[in-house]
């Protein structure tokens, strides 16, 4: 006895195809778009965590923040880094509810990590410095005065943190920034056209790459 049941012809199985096919060239761009905006607004959720964490550390310490500090961040800390810190994780790492390191094995601070950074230089994050930010060496402000609110050691005569209270324009002085992937891996920008900026005041703006000026001797500028 004959099954009435039959299968697909060759036309009808390449007419399949295709549809799924055209459906995915219409779905994928707005599925990529809504990565790259989670991907964001994680990073700033970060950001402000830091933020937080920085404001708490000057709490407790008459108003002084966290430094001296490297230009270069990194995402990971241990016992010889906290015992002579080089960098803000170093610094916060009891602010951001991480635990202290008693070994020479690196434990990671998810919240230096910038998740469309380590998806653009190394999604494998085998690398310990690739997936932090950068901290700024110095914010030019509207005068064109400088200011190195967490200090700088990559000077021959390090420049020291500064208390709280005595930082001008908090709301214009640059903490953190997403790192210029370009620049240094020769990568697209984590976050296309922005950057995600932490200010001093502890606010988070995604400011366009052409408003953003690291200039000649190292220092950053906002073009508002």
């Amino acid at each position: 006895m004959r099954n009435g049941a039959r299968g697909f012809s060759l036309l009808e199985l390449m007419v399949a195809i295709a549809v799924v096919a055209a459906l995915t060239a219409l779905i994928w761009p707005g599925y990529n778009a809504l990565v790259r905006r989670s991907d964001q607004v994680t990073c700033a959720s970060n950001l402000r965590q830091v933020g937080v964490a920085m404001h708490a550390y000057a709490h407790d310490r008459s108003g002084w923040l966290p430094g001296l500090s490297s230009g270069s961040q990194r995402a990971h800390y241990r016992q010889s880094t906290l015992n002579a810190p080089s960098a803000l994780v170093d610094f916060l790492q009891p602010y951001l509810g991480l635990p202290a390191s008693t070994s020479q094995t690196w434990t990671t601070a998810p919240s230096f990590v910038c998740p469309a950074s380590r998806k653009s230089i190394n999604p494998q994050g085998t690398s310990l410095n690739d997936n932090a930010y950068y901290t700024h060496v110095g914010t030019v402000l509207p005068s064109g005065a400088i200011q190195r609110p967490l200090g700088y050691l990559g000077k021959s005569v390090p420049t020291p943190p500064m208390k709280l209270e005595t930082v001008e324009h908090l709301i214009k002085t640059i903490a953190l920034v997403d790192r210029d992937l370009e620049a240094v891996y020769g990568k697209p920008q984590a976050h296309g056209s922005t950057y995600n900026i932490l200010f001093m005041d502890g606010h988070i703006a995604a400011i366009a790459h052409k408003n953003f000026v690291l200039r000649k001797d190292s220092t950053f500028e906002v073009i508002y």
